[in-house]
């Protein structure tokens, strides 16, 4: 049985699920809505009961895949009638649950193939990840992280052009009626003269100057690239996720230099991703500069453009397949 972590709107999941289907395959997908009611470790050996009844075991379970989510527990706690010892009484016996599957899953990833992991996936720390590709001899951006104005001013001195984006992930806000996210900004003279002198934790870094951007998917040390022509419209130049529906950047297949790609093979086995969607920057002097790294990326924005047909690929993985 292949054990499928994931979320319910997922669209890419569901699109592997669709090719499991087409080969008859035996699997248990676990969606943010399923919760875990027990966990039994007996003899070596794992039994995870869902809230619904249903109850599997390690040993019939031969793939396990994460791609999204969070895993959930129905939490069952005495009462004692202290609303706050009740709260943190509950919080500990979930933290307690989650514990013991985290030690489900490490127990798993050693016996069986898997992509993904919900511990890894869920903690990538950007800045050590750009340390880790520096090391490896990739080109990095150059970038500071402040509260300080004066540390910009000196940043904007020496580069001329900077960017600042998340450290972590970016902030969004949204209402009934409307949805606010936060992008990759330039920083201009304009801007720097209105921020206050002190400011919360900023990550600015270097714009480099590009001839087109690349995403690639990373998938069992196999790269499969999308050139993505945004610097030729204003509106994406900048962060090409602020799409131009009206009309879309260019995207065509493309293939990184064999250096290149080993370099960043290097940095997704350190870093011990199975998976995940790298963005890259082709530059106007002719180098590749790594930005950074989703191991919870979407591929089929690269998948269909460029018909690589990563969603059979993952289903053949996940059944031991042989791929093209």
């Amino acid at each position: 049985m292949i054990l499928i972590k994931s979320i319910e709107e997922d669209i890419s999941t569901n699109d592997v699920v669709k090719w499991l289907l087409r080969f008859n395959a035996n699997f248990l997908r676990l969606n943010d809505i399923t919760k875990i009611k027990n966990i039994r470790y007996v003899n070596h050996s794992f039994y995870i009961e869902l809230a619904n009844g249903y109850t599997f075991d390690l040993t019939n379970v031969t793939a396990y895949w994460y791609r999204r989510g969070i895993f959930k527990f129905k939490v069952i706690a005495p009462v004692s009638g202290n609303k706050v010892f009740d709260r943190e009484h509950e919080s500990h016996i979930c933290y307690e649950s989650k514990s013991a599957f985290d030690f489900f899953i490490s127990f798993l990833k050693k016996s069986i193939l898997c992509i993904g992991d919900s511990v890894l996936c869920t903690e990538v720390n950007k800045n050590i990840v750009l340390e880790t590709a520096r090391k490896l001899k990739l080109n990095v951006p150059e970038f500071i992280i402040t509260t300080k104005k004066p540390d910009i001013e000196a940043f904007l001195q020496v580069h001329k052009n900077v960017i600042t984006k998340p450290i972590h992930l970016p902030f969004t806000y949204s209402t009934t009626q409307h949805w606010f996210p936060t992008y990759t900004e330039k920083i201009n003279r304009n801007m720097l003269f209105q921020m206050p002198e002190c400011f919360p934790t900023t990550l600015f870094q270097n714009e480099i100057q590009k001839k087109f951007e690349v995403r690639t998917f990373y998938l069992k040390g196999k790269f499969y690239s999308m050139a993505i022509f945004s610097q030729r419209d204003t509106q994406t130049k900048t962060d090409f996720r602020l799409y131009n529906y009206e009309k879309p950047n260019r995207n065509v297949p493309f293939k990184l230099p064999t250096n290149v790609e080993k370099q960043l093979d290097k940095l997704m086995c350190a870093l011990k991703f199975e998976s995940g969607s790298i963005d890259m920057i082709y530059s106007l002097d002719k180098k590749y500069y790594f930005l950074e790294i989703n191991p919870i990326g979407q591929f089929g924005m690269v998948s269909y453009p460029c018909n690589y047909y990563i969603e059979k690929k993952i289903a053949e993985i996940l059944l031991k397949r042989r791929t093209k």
